[in-house]
């Protein structure tokens, strides 16, 4: 599941997210995407209702859209470019992740 503050994201930005849960044999677990990873991910929908995005998980990018289920739960965190982040600590640790500023 996506949090709101991504939901509302404009199609192509690019951002990171927080994976607070994510249960065995949901589709991010199945990428590798484990409870407590930063993904760099980018919005591929202009809607906010069921929208697809692309995580980035070692260097390739996966397309995954809103189950609505709870079987992973995934919180904006910050923008690529560095601006939107809360914690300046969090920051830091998802510079260190940008693969590419697609």
């Amino acid at each position: 599941m996506l949090d709101a503050n991504m939901r509302h994201l404009p199609k192509d930005w690019c951002f990171f997210v927080y994976f607070a849960a994510c249960k065995e044999g949901c589709e991010p677990y199945k990428l590798g995407v484990r409870q407590g990873d930063y993904i760099q991910c980018q919005m591929l929908d202009e809607t906010s209702e069921n929208p697809h995005i692309s995580i980035y998980v070692e260097g390739s990018a996966y397309t995954i859209k809103e189950s609505g289920k709870l079987d992973y739960w995934c919180t904006y965190q910050g923008n690529i470019d560095g601006t939107g982040f809360i914690s300046e600590h969090v920051r830091q640790l998802c510079s260190k992740k940008i693969l590419n500023k697609v």
